[in-house]
């Protein structure tokens, strides 16, 4: 009948981008549907909607009569089907009503649960009897940190009934008295009454987890070696001029590059390497140590070609190339359409070093182009071959598959390993010269052949890589649409430079080293941790919300005049490191409501575990414990990672009045809190400005930026305590103020509360705040709450900092209601002789009853 205000128009259907759906209030539509319906059905079968019925639980009423299995009608338990045997003398020809109770077995259990119950009955001769009845149901979680409904619960229920059957023969006289014929028939008086007591108990554990942070938004990114190929020479020298690449990646320069899943170990076995062999901070649980998939690199010197034979002799070399510069790329698909890396803040990897250090020797550095990049690789090969008895060499150089896709898939998208696997780029050359000149066309340079055993090649070895035969699809085609830079061959990508060297800004501590040779130099592995936000350069236009693919340039200065230094080294664990909370905003955000952010400043919404003991200084709350998110897992699962983690969220800018805030919004429904008393949460600060009281933490609950149940107070940097405790009925009761403030008038300021805008409704008291700026379209509910946020708040100026860091863990709910509830029914029924009959009735039932299994 009205027109909609702005606030009230749901048109994010038509108006929100795809990946940002998660991320935002969830949109309600509404739709109103008017109908007629009629048919006729088959009367002698009733469909219960439900399997796995239990045997005998089932009541059948037909008008309040109930049915007798066997003569009325027959019941298929394990499909829910009811068969009415004689429907025509049931029902007759008009319409009837049929009821049908009955108790369905689960087919999967969640939890283990245990029933006791007892029932007695106490018989009164002729005057009937008096029923006990209890049952006590107990559940257990399969969780460790049960999430709010999924507590381990039980329920106790007890109740007495009577069956009470009296002859009052004075009311008989009586009434024989006042008729004026005699009563005959005889009184009788039936009594039924029915008293019942429920105690449930919400959680035997005492404590619900709404989020524990041991789930993240990180990405592996697999360093098998199938799955990486040669890549396109970078179109910008940019991050690396100052080693001999500031006119850009000269081909020329372009050198032999090796990477591999497997080297041999000293006892003729491929090296095996675990994450305790990385980090002895990663903690494992469950069946075994599960297996690393390191990636070693080798850059070769300038003089190596190819072509080794099996005496390790290469059959073709290059010349030397004095005082010049190296370089090989190698590159990766993340997505087809684009990947979303929005939700991540950091670029990790290990690299190992062996002890002769090669790759600081050689000066490498890494060049990591994150985007879209060329899909035309760069690929070697020689230009002519020469044959002499049973020798054959090859000899010049050359780039072969420039400017055509070079893929073994056919053109009608079809890849066949047995006919199609034939190699492609310098495994393949198109063309080489013998020496006359005659052209010799698609000569294999290399064959794999797959057998029972996987061939482990020495570390470097330049017959490791071969795509011919290899049993999987080579291809230069990164986004699978079978067209070469089917959107150009123009590059967009946020670029990373790092030096392998401890010095370098990226490098953040050792992790396991080996032992000292015999030289005594001692190897090892190092993590580095690439803020992606903040790239060295950026080439292009990137979206980090379209990211396709991920480009590793390994390059070295020019030599000093001397043979160059074949640098090996190692990566394992590459990942991107995020949370599954989301940013408010970008940057800092001007107080406690709203969601757009300042003009400086950056907000980082990460995650922090007992990885970064040494580097972070992390510790876990007290009482937070190591374990699998399931109990048994150590029995029950093959080996997998358990470091604790929280959330970690720095806020960089922030003046007085400003806040850095994460969220996350559940994907599924709404939680209900009404069942608690209380909110729990370990907050603690990192970093200055804390024990002075320049910034407190706060926690919220709501139902976007703009509507929510806040919570603030200072926390300590020393240490996880104290425990932030949030007393929900203060909640409650502010949230009551203002639906009172709302229905006599419009908002007040109150400038103890910090709020200012005038269109909002506000409450406060103390550290407690319920801030309502949408009350007609989504306002704040503890019984259906759609986001949680935690964030730093300013509230001083007492230091200088540019910087603020916050640790949040364990966010739970804990003092579950427990009351008892009560119910009684009465039902009496008089037959007073054959004059006449009474019948009273009394039901009564609290509000805390609850049955089994009800909410």
């Amino acid at each position: 009948p009205t027109r909609l205000t702005p606030a009230e128009r749901s048109d994010s259907i038509y108006r929100t981008p795809l990946f940002l759906l998660s991320q935002g209030t969830t949109a309600k539509f509404q739709l109103r549907l008017r109908y007629n319906s009629s048919g006729a059905g088959d009367r002698s079968s009733l469909n219960l909607g439900a399997f796995q019925i239990r045997d005998g639980s089932e009541q059948i009423l037909l008008g309040g009569r109930r049915l007798e299995r066997g003569v009325d009608y027959s019941i298929a338990y394990e499909l829910g089907t009811v068969t009415f045997l004689n429907p025509d003398a049931l029902f007759g020809g008009g319409a009837a009503q049929v009821t049908a109770r009955f108790e369905e077995q689960g087919i999967f259990a969640v939890a283990p649960t245990s029933i006791f119950g007892f029932s007695t009955r106490y018989a009164l001769g002729e005057t009937g009897a008096i029923n006990l009845i209890g049952m006590y149901q107990k559940e257990q979680t399969a969780f460790n940190r049960p999430q709010l409904g999924f507590e381990a619960s039980a329920n106790l229920v007890g109740g007495v009934a009577t069956e009470l059957h009296f002859k009052p023969q004075g009311i008989s006289r009586l009434l024989n008295s006042l008729t004026s014929r005699p009563a005959t028939a005889p009184s009788l008086l039936d009594i039924n009454a029915e008293f019942a007591l429920t105690k449930p108990d919400q959680n035997r554990s005492g404590e619900a987890y709404i989020e524990e942070f041991e789930g993240d938004a990180g990405l592996q990114v697999s360093l098998g070696e199938a799955l990486w190929g040669f890549a396109s020479a970078p179109q910008d020298g940019v991050g690396v001029a100052d080693i001999g690449f500031a006119g850009g990646f000269d081909p020329d320069d372009a050198v032999a590059l090796t990477w591999q899943n497997l080297v041999p170990a000293g006892n003729g076995q491929a090296v095996e390497i675990r994450p305790g062999d990385i980090d002895s901070l990663i903690r494992i649980a469950g069946r075994g140590d599960p297996l690393e998939t390191p990636m070693f690199l080798t850059l070769h010197a300038d003089t190596a070609g190819g072509v080794v034979q099996r005496n390790n002799a290469s059959r073709w070399s290059l010349p030397e190339r004095p005082l010049e510069p190296r370089w090989r790329s190698i590159v990766t698909p993340l997505s087809s359409t684009g990947l979303d890396l929005s939700r991540n803040e950091f670029l990790e990897f290990w690299v190992f070093h062996p002890p002769a250090r090669t790759a600081d020797s050689a000066g490498v550095r890494l060049v990591l182009d994150l985007g879209t990049v060329d899909e035309d690789a760069l690929a070697i090969a020689p230009e002519s071959i020469f044959v002499a008895a049973s020798d054959t060499t090859f000899r010049g150089r050359q780039y072969v598959g420039t400017g055509v896709l070079d893929t073994e898939r056919s053109s009608i998208d079809i890849f066949n390993a047995e006919t199609d696997d034939t190699g492609i780029l310098a495994d393949r050359p198109p063309q080489l010269l013998d020496p006359a000149g005659i052209p010799v066309n698609d000569l294999p340079l290399c064959q794999r052949i797959l057998a029972n055993a996987v061939q482990v090649f020495p570390w470097g070895d330049l017959s490791s890589s071969c795509s011919n035969g290899n049993g999987t699809l080579d291809t230069e085609d990164l986004d699978g649409d079978n067209v070469l830079n089917a959107r150009g061959a123009a590059e967009s990508a946020f670029r990373y430079v790092v030096t392998l060297q401890r010095g370098d800004k990226y490098f953040v501590r050792t992790g396991e080293q080996s032992l000292p040779d015999d030289q005594g130099r001692v190897g090892g592995w190092e993590l580095y941790r690439i803020p992606i936000r903040t790239p060295d350069a950026v080439i292009g236009t990137p979206n980090l919300r379209l990211i396709q693919h991920l480009r590793l340039t390994v390059a070295a200065p020019p030599d000093p005049g001397q043979s160059d230094v074949v640098a090996r080294f190692a990566l394992a664990r590459l990942r991107f490191v995020g949370s599954s909370w989301v940013r408010r905003a970008d940057t800092p955000i001007r107080g406690l409501g709203e969601s757009v952010g300042n003009p400086l400043g950056e907000v980082i919404a990460s995650v922090v575990s007992t990885e970064n003991r040494i580097d972070l200084g992390y510790t876990s709350p007290p009482g937070v414990i190591e374990a699998g998110s399931q109990r048994n897992t150590d029995q029950s699962t093959l080996g997998t990672q358990i470091n604790e983690k929280a959330l970690r969220l720095i806020g960089r800018q922030l003046e007085i009045g400003d806040r850095a805030e994460a969220y996350l919004r559940f994907p599924s429904s709404p939680r209900n809190a009404l069942s608690y008393r209380e909110l729990r949460v370990w907050m603690r600060g990192r970093g200055a400005g804390w024990e002075e009281g320049d910034y407190e933490a706060f926690i919220k609950f709501g139902s976007d930026s703009r509507n929510f149940y806040l919570y603030r107070a200072a926390a300590g940097s020393t240490d996880w305590e104290p425990e932030f405790v949030v007393d929900l009925e203060v909640w409650r009761r502010l949230r009551a103020q203002l639906e009172v403030q709302r229905l006599t008038g419009p908002p007040a300021v109150d400038p103890a509360c910090g709020v200012t805008d005038p269109t909002v409704y506000a409450a406060c008291d103390g550290p407690y705040l319920v801030y309502m700026a949408d009350p007609g379209v989504n306002p704040p509910n503890l019984a259906a709450i759609q986001e949680i946020s935690a964030g730093i708040y300013r509230v001083g100026g007492s230091v200088a900092l540019t910087e603020a860091e916050l640790w949040v863990n364990d966010i739970r709910l804990t003092g579950p209601v427990s009351e008892t509830g009560m119910a009684a029914t009465v039902d009496a029924r008089l037959l007073a002789s054959d004059v006449g009959n009474v019948s009273l009735a009394y039901v009564r039932e609290n509000g805390q009853f609850r049955q089994i299994n009800q909410d």
